[in-house]
């Protein structure tokens, strides 16, 4: 229903099918005065102005539609991918078993301690990211994000922690966009306005018509007046 009339060809055809019954209302067999007829330009200056302010509305109403449409898609993308690095027993990208060997560096014990610290960092991450729900993913309390001071691990770290800031990102703006917009107003922008601006156009068209049988019949009348003041004023023979 909403995209009726976004439809260039619907349009045009419910164009055509107004004017031409608002010519067998208004025009056609009884014309309306020229007076009824500058009246009517109030009618279709206000149908037309409120359809072409509407329309400023339906750019903006689609634009968001389209953009909530990519974040439907991309958000639950967003979360997957960074859950995707993390589970209940942590990353498989830090949490690995180390064993000491001859060819082990002097820091080996401190490289364990710093992986063994990423690990649990990650569990923690898993904990904290698992609270969102899949039916409406809400954005992730980043004030609840662990702390980590790892040497080895900052760009795992780091990774993360800037995955969770974009999920975010587009959750809000998604929210953003949803504030105050409806099923309802879309359908009342997208559907009215361009309906709006065909009813003004009809009514437009229509003045056009009826002025212009006017100007014929103001013209026939001329003519009869003019052939009649010929006739009258020819002598007659007696």
């Amino acid at each position: 229903m909403i995209n009726i009339f976004l439809n260039f060809g619907y349009a045009l055809l419910a164009l055509a099918v107004l004017t031409i019954l608002l010519h067998f209302l208004l025009v056609y067999p009884r014309n309306l005065s020229k007076t009824q007829w500058k009246k009517i330009d109030y009618l279709w200056i206000a149908l037309t102005a409120f359809g072409l302010i509407g329309s400023t509305n339906s750019v903006r109403v689609m634009y968001n539609k389209n953009q909530i449409s990519l974040y439907d898609h991309s958000i639950p993308f967003q979360y997957h991918y960074l859950r995707s690095f993390l589970t209940s027993d942590g990353s498989k990208t830090v949490c690995l078993e180390y064993v000491r060997d001859r060819l082990s560096p002097p820091d080996f014990d401190s490289i364990v301690a710093d992986q063994t610290r990423s690990c649990e960092w990650s569990k923690k991450m898993y904990q904290l990211t698992s609270v969102v729900d899949a039916a409406n993913y809400a954005a992730i309390d980043t004030t609840k994000i662990p702390a980590l001071k790892t040497k080895d691990n900052v760009w795992f770290r780091d990774m993360l922690i800037s995955i969770i800031h974009e999920y975010n990102k587009q959750v809000k703006e998604k929210a953003d966009l949803q504030d105050g917009f409806t099923d309802e107003t879309a359908t009342m922008v997208l559907f009215y306005t361009p309906l709006l601006l065909i009813i003004g156009l009809a009514i437009r068209i229509t003045k056009v018509s009826g002025e212009l049988r006017h100007e014929i019949q103001t013209k026939k009348s001329r003519r009869l007046v003019d052939v009649s003041a010929v006739n009258s004023s020819t002598p007659r023979d007696s």
